[in-house]
């Protein structure tokens, strides 16, 4: 350090060095929650909250008949999807029909003025 601090070897010309030491840990930690996945499980145990097994039972309940309306939901969900892709394959197979309607539609008009054309010079009415 270039500073002149009491201690051997602390003079403002020569370097020093420090040393470390780790006192311990700074923080303590205390078991508040166990639950059963990441997030959305049953909780085995919880420090703060104790709960009958009545209550459990209803718990227990509630989180199967959300698990059977996220299936239901999902399956929906996956109805409407095919349904959609059904329907814009129907929508695009119309789309290319028309398309080849109308260019055939076109080329018989293009074909019609072309005769009119020739049938016009070859009796120079125009």
């Amino acid at each position: 350090l270039p500073q002149s601090i009491a201690g051997r070897g602390n003079l403002k010309s020569n370097r020093s060095a420090i040393r470390l030491t780790e006192l311990g840990p700074r923080v303590s930690l205390q078991l508040v929650k166990i639950q059963d996945g990441v997030g959305e499980g049953e909780v085995l145990y919880h420090s703060f909250v104790k709960k009958t097994a009545e209550e459990k039972k209803e718990l227990r309940k509630k989180i199967e008949k959300a698990k059977i309306l996220k299936e239901k939901r999902k399956k929906e969900q996956q109805k409407n999807v095919e349904k959609k892709k059904k329907d814009e394959a129907h929508l695009k197979s119309e789309s290319e029909r028309q398309k080849i309607m109308r260019n055939t539609l076109m080329m018989m008009m293009w074909n019609t003025t072309r005769m009119r054309l020739e049938r016009c010079q070859t009796l120079s009415c125009c």
